[in-house]
């Protein structure tokens, strides 16, 4: 057994070439992710919420209740604690400083598509975090299954020497829920500032950015082609030539 486990989840759409997609995730130890795991579920039974949680349909869910509940995917859960403002925010409250708590280190990458190279890079930065606290036994990574690109991925790392990644379902891990997350508040804010809206930060994001050891990256589009051209990597696909 792994003495680490990292969950990471993605946000964005790299099927758009303009876009921007960003993998984050945490770092935890055996431990911390059983008491994430337990906390995660007791917070989501106590106001009355089903897991999995989902960032993206929570926040359509709370930004506008009743637009939410007329689509046909929305989710009678998050429907009903729409409706109670105080309660909802508190429900949310309680998930950040859970993972404020319960995890080691935050890791995110902020990328240009291709996914496969901004997941490889939190790999990267996890080795890092390996090196500096002198952790002996390597760190699980686990990945959130159905990401777009995510054979490139597979393929990009065994090419390199590495073990295949692992994919699991988000319904069945809180540290990926908590990615989701995690990865929706960066691509949140970078996304108003790429388009000129430069609102204050949201409370939660800061929260958790500045509350959590954090190591992030932010890659150009210059460092990458010299990276892929070192390593014979194709920039647009981001797969051996």
């Amino acid at each position: 057994m792994t003495t680490f486990t990292g969950y990471f989840d993605a946000s964005g759409n790299a099927e758009q070439s303009d876009s921007f997609v960003i993998v984050s995730g945490y770092i935890a130890n055996h431990f911390q992710w059983k008491l994430f795991e337990a906390a995660w579920k007791e917070i989501h039974s106590h106001y009355g919420v089903k897991t999995p949680f989902h960032m993206s349909d929570f926040m359509a869910a709370t930004a506008s209740p009743e637009r939410y509940a007329r689509q046909k995917s929305a989710r009678p859960d998050y429907v009903s604690i729409s409706r109670q403002t105080e309660k909802a925010k508190d429900f949310f409250k309680q998930l950040c400083i859970a993972q404020l708590s319960m995890v080691a280190c935050g890791i995110s990458c902020i990328l240009i598509p291709p996914y496969a190279l901004a997941a490889r890079t939190c790999v990267a930065q996890v080795h890092e975090w390996e090196r500096q606290f002198n952790i002996q036994n390597p760190v699980e990574c686990i990945f959130e299954k159905g990401d777009l690109e995510q054979e490139k991925f597979t393929e990009l790392v065994t090419e390199e020497g590495g073990d295949p990644p692992i994919y699991r379902n988000k319904k069945d891990h809180a540290g990926l829920q908590g990615a989701d997350q995690y990865a929706w508040e960066q691509f949140h804010y970078m996304k108003k500032s790429r388009t000129g809206e430069h609102l204050p930060a949201r409370g939660s994001f800061k929260f958790l950015l500045n509350l959590i050891p954090c190591i992030h990256a932010q890659v150009t589009q210059e460092s990458i082609i010299h990276v892929c051209e070192e390593k014979g990597i194709d920039p647009r696909t981001g797969i051996k030539k």
